[in-house]
């Protein structure tokens, strides 16, 4: 949690009510219409005043040590304003910070309780400088984030419920530190987040926030069926991680609303339906290969094969379409925990064309995606999506569940551990579905659950991962390897299987 020092706020619209004023603006740049220098961020700079929205539209602003002048007086506090609009620039006093509801870009937010301010780490002026630009920029994209386009960019702000920060920084683990590994590709924000009243900070997932994690505006907009669904299937999920007993291994999931200033940004995410997690225990399996290399294979060891078997069959059983090294955590007492469980059952950020996704699952895009060593030993596309070779093997390919079989077993079979076996015969009984539907999830949902139960005691493990793999698109597919599992310091392939 970032605190700044308490002060006297002041705000800084992004448009100005005002005809006049309005008017007055737009005469004065039509003059320097042709001037490159002109298409440049709104700010406001000792007496100035920002550009007006209509010239952000047209991409106009004045030049950075331009001012216009209008008497300051004349415009309303922040505060009193009852709805967005002209407000007095920075040298303007006034008796507290404009509601978090108002402003598009925030630099320091009051939480609601007004015990602490939050910086989004930026400065006014570096706000200014990076928000600027956003908010012209914001009139040309039809997305999401053009609702809050006409609020106001402010340098202080109240009404935050929870401190949002980064999870990053180096970890203790094993005697060393490691390095947090590569984001990534989801446009999702995931922080630490820590309410008000609180001191224990938990995980919040924020989906469909229109500023890309880049800094730009989002170019893939958003589904909001996803949206909105999502927290809602992971909170069934938690349920029935419950009664499987394997809530050690899948954690537990809520629901919280969000109002804050998203770090290093200062963008404001207002009632936003956050999806809340514990904080995972350990580091997660990518940050060890990628600090360690095929030294990280010593870590490995104390991780039991029953822990590799149930990551696998739970994976298989509820359709994991985005369980990479990223996503799987390990402590030190080598126990796992598997996060980011949203795109499961047929749920893919891609759209559809996933039937199953694992590190623990070979033949699919995920195992496929650690299969090579590339750059500095982070997992890569496989030579077979064009990445040139060769490459050194990854050690990640250790958690194929096959190395992990007891001697002499060619496959799993219906041999799943005792307690999640017994949960997979409820889900498959006849009232199978109506009892995943009372633990939250979707009618399409707990129907696919109780059918892939069925089909797991019925046909096997082997015979559902293939299946899987066929009903999967083709770029989502890939040949089964031989098992490797265990790579020498070069990279070559030494198998051994473990139990």
């Amino acid at each position: 949690m970032s605190f700044v020092r308490r002060g006297r706020p002041r705000c800084v619209p992004a448009t100005i009510g005002s005809a006049f004023v309005l008017a007055f603006i737009l005469l004065l740049l039509s003059f320097q219409w042709s001037d490159p220098a002109l298409h440049r961020i709104p700010e406001v700079r000792h007496g100035g005043v920002l550009a007006t929205r209509e010239a952000s539209r047209r991409g106009l602003t004045l030049q950075r040590n331009e001012t216009v002048g209008i008497d300051q007086s004349q415009l309303p506090d922040c505060e009193d304003a009852g709805s967005p609009g002209p407000a007095a620039d920075s040298r303007a006093p006034s008796s507290g910070p404009i509601h978090v509801s108002q402003c598009q870009f925030c630099a320091e937010c009051e939480l609601e309780d007004g015990s602490a301010m939050l910086g989004s780490g930026l400065t006014w002026a570096e706000m200014l400088d990076a928000a600027g630009p956003l908010t012209a920029a914001n009139a040309s994209f039809p997305m999401r984030g053009s609702a809050r386009m006409h609020l106001a960019l402010c340098p202080r702000c109240a009404g935050c419920s929870h401190a949002l920060r980064r999870l990053d920084g180096k970890v203790k683990f094993g005697g060393g530190e490691v390095e947090p590994g590569p984001e990534g590709i989801s446009q999702a924000y995931t922080m630490a987040a820590t309410q008000i009243g609180q001191t224990r900070a938990d995980v919040a997932k924020l989906h469909c926030v229109p500023l890309d994690r880049s800094g730009t505006w989002s170019p893939w907009g958003c589904d909001d069926a996803y949206s909105s669904g999502s927290p809602g299937q992971l909170v069934a999920l938690g349920q029935l991680s419950k009664a499987c007993a394997t809530q050690d291994m899948l954690p537990r999931v809520w629901t919280e609303e969000v109002t804050s200033i998203l770090p290093g940004s200062g963008y404001v995410v207002q009632g936003h339906k956050a999806v809340m997690t514990p904080v995972a225990r350990g580091v997660s399996l990518l940050s060890l290969v990628t600090s360690r290399g095929p030294a990280a294979q010593q870590e490995w060891a104390r991780i039991p094969s029953d822990q590799v078997i149930k990551a696998a069959t739970l994976d298989l059983l509820t359709g994991q379409c985005d369980r990479h090294a990223g996503n799987v955590f390990v402590d030190e007492r080598g126990r796992l925990a598997l996060i980011d469980n949203d795109q499961m059952l047929g749920v893919w950020w891609q759209g559809t064309g996933c039937a199953a996704s694992s590190m623990f699952l070979p033949g699919t895009q995920k195992f496929a995606k650690h299969e090579r060593a590339v750059d500095d030993w982070g997992p890569e596309a496989p030579a077979t999506e064009g990445a040139p070779g060769p490459y050194p093997l990854n050690p990640l390919l250790a958690f194929d569940y096959r190395c992990h079989l007891a001697p002499g077993r060619q496959g799993l079979g219906t041999d799943f551990p005792g307690p999640l076996a017994a949960c997979m015969r409820r889900l498959a009984a006849p009232q199978g579905a109506a009892w995943a539907e009372a633990l939250g999830f979707s009618a399409p949902t707990a129907h696919q659950l109780a059918a892939r139960a069925g089909d797991l005691l019925r046909h096997g493990f082997e015979w559902v991962l293939e299946q899987s793999r066929q009903a999967s698109i083709p770029h989502m597919r890939y040949p089964v390897p031989p098992p490797c599992c265990a790579v020498d310091a070069g990279g070559r392939c030494q198998y051994v299987q473990r139990r």
